[in-house]
């Protein structure tokens, strides 16, 4: 019964009390039965229906006293009088207790309310966990279908997938006396066309009942009383139905833990596609990688190979050249002297090319000397001088060492790799000096435990423009002066034995080369 019912029958029940009371003696107090609508009024659970009840029972029991004493010729009983203030206390008393009843009701009611709510979250929860133990999106749409069986116990559930509006569907559908989840390639059924269309419309969950003419036919055909729809996700489309018996009807409380389910559920199935879209994309990179490891060691091997090739045949022509030259073949013209022994300048440029990209390739993929020693700087400074002193020599260009670390200048690494670096940069500052110039080599060490080799030349310099790019591949040279490789060789040789290498301007004129290596902890 609903409220606004009860409140009519309480106020007819004491209209008609006061009514019989007015035509009875005094004696007979027939405002007793006043007590029953203000009782009957905790059903409403309205203390303002209580209170207003009772005021008017009171003022009732007061005007029928009255009007009954005044019938008997204005003589008040004096029984008749205590009667009505007894009466009247009941009224108050009545009242009272129907107002706690009604607090106690409506406590009891947020009790069991509170109660309910975390029931079904508790169940939620399980829900949700359970959709979530896989990262398959196949097994979560599965776990979805079931878990809302177990949640709203409907007579059927069906769940519908599809990449695009051309793709082909995925049905996934559970009757109430089946256990197992039917997978087909079958549509959303065409009653819920109109349905599918709010959904799109902004609509994200739906709560239809009979008298709702968009489903109206879903529900006809599916013999069912109510049904809760949503939409988990766009892109790719899933669209979840959970169609209630035809003797079940769904109403708010439902429709909250729906619309709850259906948003733990759009995570969760974003989730999986997430998961099984970065496995994609995890299985092409590792193909790319494989695919590029493939590419590096054919280049590798082609690089290995032409430089073998190269560097084979011109040591031999080199040997074969001086040999000429030495007269093992007989005397030959003084214009041929010249001719082979600038072919024999080109064949060790060639050579030195070879070896240059073989070196380059080395490093590009990574390769590391497996040598590894402890090797004093200074020495090996002193000879490397001792070794282009000729160079020196021959372009009256003074070349000075010197050093100050004499005890401390150990390092680790390969001899051979860091003997090809000082060559290098000694090289470069003695073809960079005009004759009589000076090119100054120094080792020291600082306070960061690094022994540094310093190379200055008071030269011709490097233009402003190339400085940027000194160190990297063809480009630390000017176009025919070299191959461009040397001076990024010597980067790399510094960065693998844990240096650098820098460049600065001279202050007046020339260059300054600094290639620093960290000392051994084991002298």
């Amino acid at each position: 019964m609903s409220a606004s019912r009860i409140t009519g029958v309480c106020y007819l029940l004491l209209v008609g009390s006061f009514a019989a009371d007015m035509m009875t003696p005094q004696l007979l107090v027939i405002a007793l039965a006043m007590n029953g609508p203000i009782a009957l009024s905790s059903i409403a659970l309205s203390p303002r229906l209580t209170i207003q009840l009772t005021g008017f029972a009171e003022i009732a029991n007061a005007l029928a006293g009255y009007f009954n004493g005044a019938a008997a010729h204005y003589q008040w009983d004096s029984i008749a009088v205590a009667d009505r203030a007894l009466l009247a206390a009941s009224f108050f008393l009545v009242g009272y207790m129907t107002i706690l009843t009604q607090r106690y009701a409506a406590e009891a009611g947020r009790a069991g309310l509170r109660k309910a709510q975390v029931r079904d979250e508790k169940a939620l929860r399980r829900a949700i966990d359970r959709v979530r133990t896989s990262l398959s999106s196949g097994l979560v749409r599965r776990a979805v279908v079931l878990e809302a069986r177990t949640l709203f116990e409907p007579g059927q559930v069906f769940l519908s997938s599809r990449n695009s509006v051309l793709s082909e569907p995925r049905l996934f559908r559970l009757e109430k006396a089946s256990a197992e989840v039917v997978e087909s390639r079958d549509s959303v059924p065409p009653e819920a066309a109109s349905l599918i269309q709010r959904l799109r419309g902004g609509e994200s969950q739906l709560l239809v009942n009979a008298g709702d003419a968009a489903g109206r036919y879903l529900l006809a055909r599916f013999d069912a009383e109510s049904l809760m729809c949503a939409r988990l996700i766009a892109q790719p489309e899933t669209l979840l139905f959970v169609l209630g018996e035809s003797d079940k009807k769904y109403g708010g409380e439902q429709f909250r833990l729906f619309t709850a389910f259906a948003e733990q559920a759009a995570a969760a199935l974003q989730q999986s596609s997430l998961f099984e879209t970065l496995g994609r994309q995890n299985d092409e990179i590792v193909q790319q990688r494989n695919l590029l490891a493939e590419r590096n060691e054919i280049i590798r091997d082609i690089v290995y190979a032409i430089a073998h090739d190269l560097r084979t045949p011109l040591v031999a022509a080199g040997t074969t050249m001086r040999q000429a030259l030495r007269g093992a073949y007989g005397q030959l013209p003084p214009e041929y002297n010249k001719i082979i022994e600038a072919t024999i300048a080109s064949n060790e440029e060639l050579r030195n090319l070879a070896e240059s990209l073989l070196l380059v390739a080395r490093y590009e993929l990574g390769e590391v000397s497996p040598f590894e020693e402890q090797i004093d700087m200074v020495d090996l400074g002193e000879d490397v001088i001792r070794e282009l002193a000729s160079l020196a020599f021959e372009k009256r260009i003074e070349l000075t060492f010197s050093e100050s670390a004499r005890k401390s200048s150990l390092v680790l690494g390969d001899a051979s790799e860091l003997r090809r670096a000082l060559i290098n940069l000694i090289a470069n500052a003695l073809a960079a000096t005009p004759e009589r110039g000076h090119v100054w080599v120094e080792v020291v060490n600082d306070k960061r435990r690094c022994c540094a080799v310093t190379i200055r030349d008071d030269g011709y310099g490097v233009a402003p423009e190339r400085q940027a790019t000194l160190f990297e591949r063809f480009a630390g040279t000017e176009a025919g002066r070299g191959t461009g490789l040397g001076l990024y060789i010597v980067r790399r040789i510094a960065e693998r034995h844990g240096g650098s290498v820098r460049y600065a301007p001279a202050a007046d004129r020339g260059s300054t080369f600094t290639i620093e290596l960290p000392l051994s902890k084991t002298p």
